[in-house]
């Protein structure tokens, strides 16, 4: 039985982990902890337990310093936390534990999915405190190839990617190495906007469609382009429009290519697209 610490618990993506993980039966959630104040903290962490019946877990309080001396004698953290926070945290964690006693790590932000510092730092607008630390994050989508799968095994520390890359990236995995051009059309549920954009959006009466960040400025533009062109081994560029759909959640990407020559038949590409 694994030990897991989730941190972040005021969002929407630590709702749905919790979800998740309290069905699993090879690990066990010991902590919660959050950044939120002591009385909203309390309130969604009566909930949680209630809702999901976590009986034995414990609410601890990130301003707290000795928590960090705690959660070296976790097996995995899940961190559930916005850019630039998430590395805060991990920062904390080497100053208390150093870096080779820190626990497994999942982040679930975009702090360590792009290796490019310089690019991470253009589009998220601040510097990154660990760039040493980020070379050792592996991008956690095991489905990319055997390769990345066994490097996920292997390693004490995942990025999780993110919801439009994931789209992307899988769907254009068998076929990456033979494009010239991309465009990508993807729509996403307004929840993919965190709990901020849910209130705004419901509170308006939620009935809207329409594009963002479509001027080649969205922040998963450099993640799809660096995984993709390690795929297929040279440079790929994208084209990349989002829009938000009056639905809760859900995700569609529609992606046109144009290819180097018909010389294949693409069907037998994804056909023979082994993964595992």
């Amino acid at each position: 039985m694994k030990t897991i610490a989730i941190v972040g618990t005021s969002g929407l993506t630590a709702t749905e982990l919790i979800k998740l993980l309290v069905k699993h039966k090879e690990v066990k959630i010991k902590y919660l902890l959050t950044t939120s104040s002591l009385t909203s903290s309390q309130q969604e962490f009566d909930m949680f337990k209630k809702t999901y019946g976590l009986q034995e877990v414990e609410l601890l309080y990130t301003y707290d310093e000795e928590i960090y001396k705690l959660l070296g004698n976790i097996d995995l953290i899940f961190l559930c936390l916005p850019h630039k926070v998430s590395m805060e945290f991990v920062k904390k964690l080497v100053d208390v534990l150093g870096e080779k006693q820190l626990p497994k790590i999942i982040d679930l932000s975009a702090d360590f999915r792009i290796k490019n510092v310089k690019l991470y730092e253009q589009f998220y607008k601040t510097s990154h405190i660990l760039p040493k630390l980020l070379q050792k994050f592996v991008y956690g989508l095991p489905e990319m190839n055997k390769k990345i799968k066994q490097q996920i095994k292997k390693t004490n520390f995942v990025a999780n990617p993110g919801c439009y890359p994931t789209t992307v990236i899988l769907g254009l995995a068998p076929i990456v190495k033979f494009v010239k051009e991309v465009i990508v059309d993807a729509k996403s549920g307004y929840s993919g906007g965190g709990k901020k954009l849910v209130e705004e959006y419901e509170g308006y009466g939620g009935n809207n469609t329409y594009p963002y960040s479509a001027s080649g400025e969205h922040r998963h533009i450099p993640e799809i382009e660096e995984q993709l062109s390690t795929l297929a081994q040279k440079n790929i560029k994208i084209v990349f429009t989002p829009h938000v759909v009056p639905q809760y959640q859900g995700m569609l990407t529609t992606i046109y290519i144009k290819v180097q020559s018909f010389e294949f038949r693409v069907q037998s590409l994804y056909k023979k697209y082994k993964n595992y």
